[in-house]
């Protein structure tokens, strides 16, 4: 998959997810407004190579679209923690979805106090429950707010995951931390290589073994 070929698609499904113009607000040229869907809680969308658009909904359901008709059946539902800007927050395809049906979604587990990155595979237009691979387990949440969530391959085959800082924006400035928020000057990024492999640094929970991870700065506002 590559990154900047559905760069445009992305811009497009922002403004399609959108319900209202605000008045005065003018379009780009080229750029039509359209009302998907209504009546969802959504925090992300993401476009498949096939055209399918699935949204996370912040109470843990994927929802699938498919030729602009809302799938009545979810595609997953996750177990999440829906307190405050807590939940399902992101998802995004592997780079080679079309032949594996990998996605991965970032949740915060509830009970646990932490967000979570999971990888599941697709079977048709619903995912396989028991499919989920737990691949990290960040670390404990400060406060309810700053959960983060945003995922993209790029075109180097890495994964970027943007972190909140999980309350404490002390945390957002320091590479030992997993935590990190991307409106905030100095950003904290996470970078997963595929295929995975070998994986170390310190205080940071995993539950599979397989990846190496580090830790960028990104100064300036995204």
């Amino acid at each position: 998959m590559k990154l900047g070929f559905y760069l445009p698609y992305l811009l497009v499904s922002i403004l399609i997810v959108l319900s209202n113009q605000l008045p005065g607000q003018e379009l780009p040229m080229r750029f039509i407004q359209t009302q998907l869907v209504d009546e969802l809680d959504p925090t992300s969308m993401s476009i498949a190579p096939d055209g399918r658009i699935f949204i996370t909904e912040k109470n843990g359901k994927i929802r699938l679209v498919i030729d602009g008709n809302l799938q009545a059946a979810p595609f997953l539902t996750i177990k999440v923690d829906n307190f405050n800007e807590r939940g399902l927050s992101g998802l995004t395809f592997d780079p080679n979805f079309e032949s594996n049906s990998y996605l991965y979604v970032y949740y915060t587990v509830p009970g646990n106090n932490r967000n979570r990155l999971s990888r599941f595979t697709a079977n048709g237009n619903t995912a396989i429950p028991s499919s989920e691979k737990i691949l990290i387990e960040f670390e404990p949440l400060a406060g309810a707010i700053h959960n983060g969530g945003g995922m993209a391959f790029g075109k180097d085959g890495k994964l970027y995951i943007a972190v909140g800082d999980g309350s404490d924006g002390n945390l957002a400035q320091n590479l030992n931390s997993t935590s990190g928020n991307g409106t905030k000057e100095t950003s904290c990024f996470l970078v997963l290589t595929t295929p995975f492999c070998a994986f170390s640094m310190p205080n940071w929970p995993m539950m599979a073994a397989n990846f190496t991870v580090k830790s960028a700065m990104a100064k300036g506002r995204l």
